[in-house]
C-alpha cells in the first residue's frame, strides 16, 4: 500500500480488521506517534505489538473508522464512542480519546455471528452454566457478571437474555455492542443527558420483566439497578472486579446497602479467559 494515496486508509483499515478477525484478536489498538501510527492488537487477553505504520499523506486511519461508526470527524478533540455497522460481519466498537500525537481508538472486536451465543457455547463448567440457567428462571433478584477487562462478560450476559425465552427484556447500555433477538435495547447519549442511571429510571415505567444494565460503574447506577432487582424485575448486569467476592464489596463501596445485597443477590459469575 502506498501511503501517499488517497485510498491508503481505506485500504489499510479493511486489511488490518481482516487479519484481527483472522488471528481471533479482541481489541486493535491504533497508537498515535510521532513517526507514525503504531499497531498492537489483543489475543486471548494478551496485548502483542503488531508493528509501526506509516499515518498516510492524504488519508487518515482513524478518520477512516470514525467514519465507520458514524462518529463526528470534525472533533479530534473529545473522546467519542461509537457501533462499527455494515463493514464486517462482525460486531465492532469504536473508542478514541485525543493525545499530544493525534486521536487514539481502539477497536473491540466481537464474537462473530452464530458462535458464543447462548451459555452451552461459553466453556463454562457444567455446574456453574446450570447455577446461572437456575438464576435466570427467577422473576426477580440480581445476576451480576464481573471479571477483568476483556475477559467476555459482556458475552456471557447477551448469552443470558437469548436464555430467558418469550419474556419482556429491555436494556440500557453504554454503548450497544451486540443485538439480541427479542430484547429492547438502548444506548446511552451523554449529550442529552440519558445516561444509565436515568435510563434504568424510564425502562421502570416501560414494564419489563428483565432488564440487563450494560454496567455498574458508579453509586447512582448501583442504587438504580439494585433498585430495581428489588421491586420485581430480574436485573442483570456487569462489573469490573477480579473475582466473584470482590465484586460485593464494590458494590457495598458503591453505596448498594448490605441488606439489599442479601435480599437481590441470586448469584455472581466471575471469569477469565483460559
Amino acid at each position: 500500500m502506498d501511503s501517499a494515496k488517497i485510498e491508503y486508509a481505506d485500504q489499510f483499515v479493511h486489511q488490518l480488521i481482516a487479519e484481527a478477525e483472522r488471528c481471533r484478536a479482541s481489541d486493535v489498538h491504533f497508537q498515535p506517534r510521532e513517526d507514525g501510527v503504531e499497531i498492537k492488537w489483543r489475543i486471548d487477553g494478551v496485548l502483542l505489538r503488531v508493528g509501526l505504520f506509516a499515518r498516510g499523506e492524504q488519508s487518515n486511519a482513524v478518520t477512516k473508522l470514525k467514519v465507520l461508526a458514524g462518529l463526528l470527524t470534525y472533533r479530534n478533540d473529545i473522546p467519542q464512542e461509537g457501533r462499527i455497522r455494515d463493514f464486517s460481519t462482525t460486531e465492532m466498537r469504536l473508542a478514541t480519546y485525543p493525545t499530544v500525537f493525534g486521536e487514539r481508538a481502539v477497536v473491540r472486536l466481537f464474537a462473530a455471528p452464530g458462535n458464543l451465543k447462548h451459555l452451552s457455547d461459553l466453556g463454562l463448567p457444567k455446574e456453574v452454566s446450570e447455577s446461572i440457567a437456575t438464576d435466570l428462571a427467577a422473576t426477580s433478584g440480581a445476576v451480576v457478571i464481573c471479571g477483568p477487562a476483556g475477559s467476555g462478560k459482556t458475552t456471557t450476559a447477551y448469552a443470558c437474555l437469548r436464555a430467558l425465552g418469550e419474556r419482556a427484556v429491555m436494556t440500557i447500555e453504554d454503548p450497544v455492542e451486540s443485538l439480541v433477538d427479542g430484547a429492547v435495547q438502548s444506548q446511552t447519549d451523554i449529550k442529552s443527558g440519558f445516561d444509565l442511571a436515568s435510563g434504568i429510571r424510564a425502562m421502570m415505567r416501560q414494564d419489563p420483566e428483565v432488564i440487563l444494565v450494560g454496567e455498574v460503574r458508579d453509586p447512582e447506577t448501583a442504587a438504580g439497578a439494585f433498585s430495581a432487582a428489588l421491586t420485581g424485575h430480574l436485573m442483570l448486569t456487569t462489573i469490573h472486579a477480579g473475582a466473584a467476592a470482590e465484586a460485593a464489596f464494590r458494590l457495598i463501596d458503591m453505596g448498594v446497602e448490605s441488606h439489599t445485597l442479601r435480599a437481590t443477590l441470586l448469584g455472581v459469575v466471575g471469569q477469565r479467559l483460559v
